[in-house]
C-alpha cells in the first residue's frame, strides 16, 4: 500500500499528503479548534487506508 501511496503523493504533492501519511489529521483538526476528534472508521484501499473522522466545532 505504501508504494502505491507514494505514487499518489508524486501526483498530489508530498507537502499536501505527507501529514496525512504520518497520521497528523487529528492534530490538524484540534489545531483548527475542533474538539472531541475521533476516528470512526478506516476503509482500506489499494493505495492506503481512508480514515473518517468526527469532531465538534
Amino acid at each position: 500500500m505504501r508504494a502505491l501511496f507514494r505514487q499518489v503523493q508524486m501526483i498530489d504533492g508530498f507537502e499536501l499528503t505527507e501529514p496525512n501519511a504520518r497520521g497528523c489529521v487529528p492534530e490538524i483538526l484540534r489545531d483548527a479548534k475542533f474538539r472531541d476528534v475521533e476516528e470512526v472508521r478506516v476503509i482500506p484501499t489499494p493505495t492506503g487506508s481512508i480514515s473518517l473522522y468526527r469532531a465538534r466545532r
